[in-house]
C-alpha cells in the first residue's frame, strides 16, 4: 500500500508541474498584447536558437519587456531551468512575466501593439 501511495504522490507532482503559475491565462476572448520591440526581441531569440537549440522566451504583463534563455549545445538536460532563468530575468524589470514561447512554439494568442 505504501508503494502505491508514493507512486500516486509522484504522479500528482508530475501532473502539477505541467501547469505553471507562469503560464498566461487571459480571460476568454482576450490575447496577450506585446510591443513591436518585444516582437523584434522574439525574432532575435528565434535567430539565436536556430532550428535545434532549446530555449524559453518570457514576456512581461505589459508586453513591453522580455527576456530569453537558451542552450547553445542542445545538450542541456533541465528545461525547467530555462524557464526559471528567463522569467527571473524578465521580472527584474519589475513586472510579472509569463512564458511566451518554449523553443519555437508560441504558447499564447497575442496581438502586436505600438
Amino acid at each position: 500500500m505504501r508503494g502505491k501511495t508514493i507512486v500516486g504522490l509522484i504522479l500528482l507532482a508530475l501532473i502539477s508541474g505541467c501547469a505553471s503559475e507562469q503560464d498566461y491565462h487571459p480571460a476568454p476572448g482576450q490575447r496577450m498584447h506585446i510591443s513591436e520591440k518585444t516582437m523584434a526581441g522574439y525574432k532575435e531569440y528565434l535567430a539565436e536558437i536556430g532550428s535545434i537549440n532549446p530555449g524559453v522566451f518570457a514576456v512581461s504583463s505589459s508586453g513591453r519587456m522580455y527576456e530569453f534563455y537558451y542552450c547553445q549545445e542542445n545538450v542541456c538536460s533541465d528545461g525547467n531551468a530555462f524557464t526559471a532563468k528567463a522569467l527571473h530575468g524578465c521580472e527584474m524589470y519589475g513586472e510579472k512575466c509569463y512564458v511566451f514561447a518554449k523553443n519555437r512554439d508560441i504558447k499564447v494568442d497575442y496581438d502586436i501593439v505600438p
